[in-house]
Order: C-alpha cells, then sequence, then structure tokens
C-alpha cells in the first residue's frame, strides 16, 4: 500500500516527524498504472524509502530486516470488478506477510487497513455503523479484506502484537 494515496500520505506524515526514520516498503514487482509508478518514484528520490518489490503473497522471511517498530499494513486489491486471483492479495497476502514476520511481530503496534466493504450493511437502511455491526461482506473485496482482518486478529493473540484495524471508506 505504500505507492497508494495512503501509503504516501503516511510516508510523509512520517518522514516529517522524523526525518532520521528508516522506512521499508513492500510494493507489487510492476505498478499498476502511471500515478502508482509516480508516487513509488518519489518515495524513493524525495522521501528516501526503502522499497522491497515483492508479490506480498509470496513474502520469505529472508527479505525483511530483523527489527521494527511498527508496521503499517495497507496494501490491498481494490478492484471489486476483478474478483479473480489478485484480489487474494487481501487475505494470503496478509498471511503471508504475518508469516513473514513471524515472532518479530511480539509487542509491535501493527495497523491494518481494512475496509467498510467488510460491513456492506447499509443496505439495511442504517444511518452510521459502529464497532458492534455484525460484518456481512456482499462482494469478493469485503469478504478478501474481513478475512484479513481475521488472519491478523488470530495472529496477534498467538503472536503477541498490537492490531489496530481501520476500516476506511472511500479513500
Amino acid at each position: 500500500g505504500a505507492s497508494g494515496w495512503v501509503g504516501e500520505a503516511l510516508i510523509q506524515e512520517l518522514r516529517d516527524a522524523d526525518p532520521a526514520i528508516e522506512i521499508l516498503a513492500v510494493v507489487p514487482p510492476q505498478p499498476k498504472h502511471a500515478l502508482e509508478a509516480g508516487r513509488l518514484e518519489k518515495l524513493q528520490t524525495l522521501y528516501g524509502v526503502e522499497v522491497l518489490e515483492a508479490d506480498l503473497r509470496a513474502l520469505s522471511p529472508v527479505q525483511f530486516q530483523e527489527s521494527f517498530q511498527q508496521v503499517f499494513h495497507l496494501a490491498a486489491h481494490t478492484a471489486t470488478e476483478c474478483p479473480g486471483e489478485e484480489m487474494r492479495t487481501n487475505d494470503e497476502g496478509t498471511r503471508a506477510l504475518v508469516s513473514a514476520l513471524g515472532s518479530r511481530l511480539k509487542g509491535t503496534p501493527v495497523l491494518y487497513t481494512g475496509s467498510i466493504a467488510s460491513l456492506d450493511d447499509f443496505q439495511s437502511g442504517a444511518r452510521g455503523v459502529s464497532e458492534q455491526v455484525a460484518p456481512r461482506p456482499l462482494t469478493s473485496y469485503g469478504q478478501s479484506k474481513l478475512a484479513g482482518e481475521q488472519i491478523l486478529q488470530e495472529a496477534a493473540i498467538r503472536l503477541g502484537f498490537r492490531l489496530h484495524i481501520v476500516r476506511a471508506a472511500n479513500v
């Protein structure tokens, strides 16, 4: 997610807060479009971000440094009209990331950008949502983002990291 709009904004904020911070961004081997390619170049040249080009679904533990202070998992395949294998970035990519980082996650804050699509409770006429609304995803995108949340919730208990989920809407 580093080469997306939210990722670029987050990296800019992190760099502004601490110019010496080391940032590693996992990005797809090939940008999906020119805008993403431009953001990626900007992250490297302007913000000095170290980039690891890798398919999130096929990460290896040896691809990461030994220690880190925070994990921001912003990656998502958002093309809801394309329910194929690429959508698996949202769940299987999350599983691979947790597996690659493993026990090094203990005690680390992890922020995951879920999606309001995990809820899809707007058909009922509700005027807003709360944490008490049970997820009922209607799309493969919503289902895969919810699966990513569930993978992280289980891993947080097993590996002892602090999980924060933000279900963003229309980002």
